[in-house]
């Protein structure tokens, strides 16, 4: 096109030079003639009888209007010429040649538009062509007309000034070619509020004449075409003319229509203003912004009215009748426009539809012109379907004891048969058969529309139904509504499980698997209807015919119905699924056809009619994929590959810009794929897994960008569940990783990216976290923030640092007191404590689990936790703590993670604390009054587990796991003075003497954690004064690290032993002990290098320093056994063990 532009410009510019403009000419003409070839444009019969000439064609298709001679004796094709007019010199021609002319001249119309209305109409000046263009007068009054803006004003003006009918015709024709002649955008041009206030005056006479009614025939033509041009137009401001038709026509409009008389009555005249005003209703009731409030009963009554006098298939009827039928069909398209009718004059408006049906079908039967008929009824049994639905959705009033639809109570009373439904199922006409299966899923849903359709006369076969799905050469539209008949059937026996347990049930499970099985349904709907699926089959119909296929492309509306039909016989039990049907429903999630190019080639109404049916599609096969992998978790392994995981995830990652809220099934899509992508994860197959986990990190950018949505926009209810489950996915995919090569992908994508994605991900979750902070805490899309942001704070370094910056952890501490201060006055109301269940626990937990992953290896947050007040806050929250076992153990756990490694937390832990107000409210016996610290309601937990074990060894794995965490903060304060003071003061020692003494007891879960305690204990001096100062205790060591049965305790105990032989003041205790140095040596001699090097350590810490150590060692005779162990190191190559050994027989071999 741009060649045909450039020199069709230079052919202008260059007229005078006649050698240039032949060869030019020549040249367009041979381009122009080579493309009307692949047009195909020609009928077989014009082409085979050669009588085209290229003149000719030129004309037909290009309406080209410059003549070179050819000669015909060196084309291909003979031409002959046509004996008729040159079509050339026709004056539509030329003024079309002028119009595109003047166009090319200034490079488009719009352009030319703007060029034409800053130029000419501000000024008001005459036009000044290119100077290189000669025009004559007649050639500038044609170029003036296509300067539509400053032309339809002029019209618009002269309109106004007209008095009489044919000025007003003439004018009203003008302004019409106006708009036919240049683009569909040139109805936004016209002032409605001028052309209104003109149209007024003509409303306001009662038409009295045939040159009234041929007046206002033009008006509706005018009105038609500007309706028209408001469905193709791209612009949005078109709400002027819908106010001004509401405001200004919609009265007027009603009288025109009001007529008593019979069609027979009428002039012809007035039968055409009837016609051409009811096309213009039919295209205006067509768009999708007009609401119901732009008809009234009386209008709608009128126009029914002249479908009532259709008592006999009287043809010359017809036209207006059907004309009459489309406006109601559109009109009852709109939502809610049954309200302003009661239910009598639904049920009298469906009985006279079915009458109109049944008397054009009989008519059609016998009449020649009997093809007329299928308008008629279309337009009728689309309208009768949207007052069906009308009935379904009303509340019938007539019976008061049970409450039963419209619908049920006309079935139930006025049908016996469904023949003229029959009838529609056999009609030609694709449209009559797409409605007549639409409301067969009606009636199926109601008990008594089964009755009849399922009775013997009007027998439905579920085989012919599944033989229409697997028909090649039905209609797509077809299959879908058979699809939904079958669905309400399986729907039906699926809710009704009492009639399908009784067999009273009209249509049975038995009979529905049969005729599946019968007509091969599940073997041939993989070969003959999913694989011929095209997702642009209503966008691209010339690739299709391009194609040249032979059966009928499937839809992605009548996959997804046909998958859920299948979701409805896997509900009913029936499981036929193959390998291979999995792997082609698979295949069809791709995001490859939301992206293609010839989206691009539609309207905006188009498209999104488009993608929401693609979605709908998607959402369906991930649903019915879903139910079939959980039922048949063996299929997944099989299924799933690398191609299609990557194809899924990145369906799921799919957000186009200001389009995807849209479509109302996009986000039940992300739901559905993030739960089958979920239910993968939860199989914990490493293959399937580590694929899935790197694909999530690939698309992690697109998936977090729905975090970038408005806040407002988040609490919508699909909405928000959509970000909740992609938020769990990932979270989950982040808690599965547990190897530090699966870690590091995560960390990654969080920490060493450009764009800061911890940062900025963390900034966006917090966002939607304190937006929701005042919510309840069981509120779904604040849970699955809150866990996206543990899980984030785990694996980011820049996130951990970024809360810490941003004064989040001030921020959490601060919610924590105010939640204490809600619960404190509970408490004080109700004068008990807080059951399990309050909500406000649970927002405790989701806080501190939050803190307790932020603080996790991180000194810094540690610092910010102690000195902002947490550790007093904890120790006044205990008292909920000891009767939730959900806070205890996050408290606990919180505890472990601050006291790990951080001195200032640990003395926090020590610290006493004045018991508050809250704590007192807890009425709890005086020898449970609260403590002075923390630590010392730790250490009363493991006294609590001490003596239960005692009475009962069975402890609940929710007891085990807080008693652990309680060992883990008793062993981190145990390195720290306050917290030795306080295990000493408590008589720890004591539980621990009691719990290993007691009798015939075998090896216990907590021994080794005592052990762990008394190893740090026994690092400090202080400490190992205190263990030596009981013989009990050191006696427990001896036993342990000589005869227990376990190593690892046996280990634990040669430790403490080590540890405390690195006292010059113990050296003495441990030797005078007969069992010490016959232990420590049958440690040296294991196998086991470890415990080796312990024990080698052990004795050479006895007798460093101290001559009684060496002297006692010696004399046990140890020095052989010695030098075979360094031997045996040395051949090991031990070099830790090897020098240890040698440095211990040194000692031992010194004078």
């Amino acid at each position: 096109n741009e060649l045909l532009k450039l020199l069709f410009k230079i052919t202008v510019c260059c007229h005078s030079d006649l050698e240039i403009v032949s060869n030019l000419t020549y040249t367009l003409v041979l381009l122009l003639f080579d493309r009307s070839l692949h047009i195909t444009s020609l009928s077989d019969q014009e082409f085979q009888q050669q009588t085209f000439s290229i003149d000719f064609l030129l004309a037909k298709n290009f309406q080209f209007p410059m003549r070179v001679p050819i000669q015909t004796s060196t084309s291909s094709i003979v031409t002959t010429a046509l004996n008729r007019p040159d079509p050339l010199r026709e004056p539509i021609v030329q003024q079309k040649f002028r119009f595109v002319w003047n166009t090319l001249w200034h490079g488009n119309v719009q352009q030319l538009d703007q060029d034409m209305d800053t130029k000419s109409f501000d000024n008001d000046k005459q036009v000044e062509f290119q100077s290189s263009m000669i025009l004559n007068e007649n050639d500038r009054k044609c170029f003036s007309l296509t300067y539509t803006r400053r032309t339809i004003r002029l019209e618009l003006n002269l309109l106004n000034e007209s008095n009489n009918h044919e000025s007003v015709i003439e004018t009203l024709n003008a302004i019409r070619c106006l708009l036919l002649l240049v683009t569909h955008d040139n109805v936004h041009l016209i002032d409605f509020n001028q052309l209104g206030a003109i149209l007024d005056k003509y409303f306001k006479v009662v038409p009295s004449s045939c040159q009234d009614e041929k007046l206002l025939q033009s008006v509706f033509e005018l009105l038609e075409q500007i309706s028209y041009g408001l469905h193709l137009s791209i612009k949005n401001d078109d709400h002027q003319f819908f106010n001004w038709f509401k405001h200004i026509l919609l009265n007027p409009f009603i009288s025109l229509v009001a007529s008593n008389k019979d069609f027979v009555e009428l002039r012809q005249t007035k039968r055409d203003l009837l016609k051409k005003l009811f096309r213009f209703l039919s295209s205006f009731y067509s768009h999708s912004n007009v609401s119901s409030e732009f008809f009234t009963d009386k209008l709608f009554a009128n126009i029914l009215n002249y479908v009532r006098q259709s008592s006999s298939h009287t043809f010359s009827k017809l036209t207006l009748i059907t004309g009459a039928m489309d406006v109601l069909h559109h009109i009852t398209t709109k939502s809610q426009w049954f309200v302003i009718f009661d239910n009598e004059y639904l049920q009298q408006m469906t009985d006279l539809l079915i009458a109109v049906i049944e008397t054009f079908h009989e008519g059609r039967k016998e009449a020649s012109s009997g093809f007329m008929a299928y308008a008629l009824i279309r337009s009728s049994s689309q309208t009768l379907l949207n007052v069906i639905l009308a009935m379904k959705s009303t509340i019938s009033t007539s019976n008061r004891r049970q409450e039963m639809s419209l619908l049920q109570e006309w079935l139930e009373a006025t049908r016996t048969s469904f023949d003229w439904l029959r009838n529609l199922w056999s009609y030609k006409d694709t449209e009559i058969r797409v409605t007549s299966y639409a409301l067969t899923a009606v009636f199926i849903m109601d008990d008594s529309g089964r009755d009849i359709l399922f009775s013997t006369q009007n027998r439905l076969e579920e085989a012919q139904l599944l033989t229409i799905l697997v028909d090649e050469d039905e209609c797509s539209l077809v299959k879908e509504q058979v699809c939904n008949v079958l669905i309400n059937l399986t729907y039906t026996l699926i809710d009704d499980e009492a009639k399908l347990a009784t067999g009273n049930s009209i249509v049975t499970l038995p009979e529905l698997i049969s005729a599946i099985n019968d007509c091969d349904f599940m073997q041939r709907i993989g070969s003959s209807v999913f694989s011929n699926l095209y997702p642009f089959v209503a966008l691209d119909l010339d690739a299709l015919r391009m194609n040249q296929t032979t059966s009928s492309p499937v839809s992605p509306l009548f996959l997804g119905n046909l998958c859920s039909f299948l979701f409805n016989l896997n509900m009913l039990g029936v499981h036929n699924d193959t390998l291979e049907l999995i792997t082609l429903l698979l295949s069809f999630l791709d995001v490859r056809p939301l992206e293609s190019e010839v989206n691009r080639n539609v309207t905006t109404h188009e498209y999104h009619v488009f993608l929401d049916n693609m979605f709908y599609m998607y959402t369906i096969i991930a649903q019915y994929l879903r139910l079939t992998l959980e039922s048949n978790l063996n299929m997944i392994n099989e299924a799933f590959t690398n191609e299609n995981l990557i194809q899924i995830i990145s369906l799921l990652a799919y957000f186009p810009e200001n389009n995807y809220d849209r479509s109302k099934n996009f986000w039940q899509t992300k739901i559905n794929l993030a739960h089958l992508i979920i239910h993968i994860l939860l199989q914990q197959c490493p293959v399937l897994y580590q694929l899935t986990n790197n694909t999530l990190v690939h698309f992690a950018s697109e998936l977090f960008s729905i975090l970038t949505l408005p806040l407002q926009t988040m609490i919508n209810g699909s909405i928000s569940v959509a970000i909740s489950i992609l938020l769990q996915l990932l979270s989950l995919s982040i808690a599965q990783c547990t190897l530090d090569q699966e870690k590091e992908t995560w960390k990654k994508f969080f920490d060493h990216s450009t764009d800061k994605n911890g940062i900025k991900i963390f900034n966006q979750l917090v966002l939607i976290y304190e937006n929701r902070l005042n919510t309840e805490s069981n509120d779904t899309l604040k849970l699955t923030v809150s866990n996206m942001i543990k899980s984030l704070l785990n694996i980011s370094v820049t996130a951990k640092q970024e809360a810490i910056d941003s004064g989040f952890i001030e921020s959490q501490i601060d919610h924590l007191k105010r939640i204490q201060t809600k619960l404190t006055l509970f408490s004080l109301q109700s004068d008990k404590c807080v059951s399990k269940d309050d909500v406000l626990i649970d927002e405790c937990v989701q806080v501190l689990s939050i803190l307790n992953n932020l603080s996790f290896d991180c000194s810094s947050a540690k610092d910010i936790l102690s000195s902002s007040g947490l550790i007093p806050f904890l120790h006044q929250l205990w008292c909920w703590a000891i009767v939730d076992i959900q806070l205890l153990n996050v408290l606990l756990l919180l505890l472990t993670t601050l006291t790990a490694k951080h001195r200032k937390s640990c003395v926090s832990v020590c610290s006493t604390v004045l018991p508050s107000a809250s704590a007192l409210v807890v009425q709890i016996p005086d020898q449970q009054r609260p403590l002075s610290n923390l630590l010392s309601y730790i250490l009363r937990l493991i006294t609590k587990a001490s003596l239960s074990a005692t009475a009962n060894n069975n402890i609940t794995s929710s007891k085990n796991q807080i008693i652990e965490m309680a060992f883990d903060v008793i062993q981190n304060c145990s390195l720290e003075i306050e917290g030795r003071s306080i295990v000493y003061k408590l008589n720890f020692f004591q539980m621990l003497i009691d719990h290993f003494e007691r009798v015939s007891r075998d090896i216990n879960r907590f021994d080794r954690r005592f052990l762990d305690v008394i190893i740090n204990v026994s690092f400090f001096t202080d400490g190992q004064t205190n263990l030596l100062k009981s013989a009990e205790i050191f006696a427990i060591i001896i036993r342990l690290a000589q005869t227990s049965s376990s190593a690892i305790l046996q280990r634990q105990a040669l430790l403490i032993l080590r540890n405390l032989a690195f006292s010059s003041t113990n050296k003495a205790r441990i030797v005078a002990e007969p069992k010490s140095i016959p232990t420590i040596m049958s440690h040296v001699l294991s196998k086991t290098s470890d415990t080796a090097y312990i024990g080698l350590t052990a004795l050479w810490a006895l007798i460093v320093d101290a001559q009684k150590g060496k002297v006692a060692v010696r004399s046990s005779n140890v020095l052989p056994a010695l030098f075979d162990v360094k031997t045996q190191q040395r051949n090991k190559e031990n070099l830790l063990c090897y020098h240890a050994v040698s440095n211990v027989i040194q000692l031992l071999t010194e004078d």
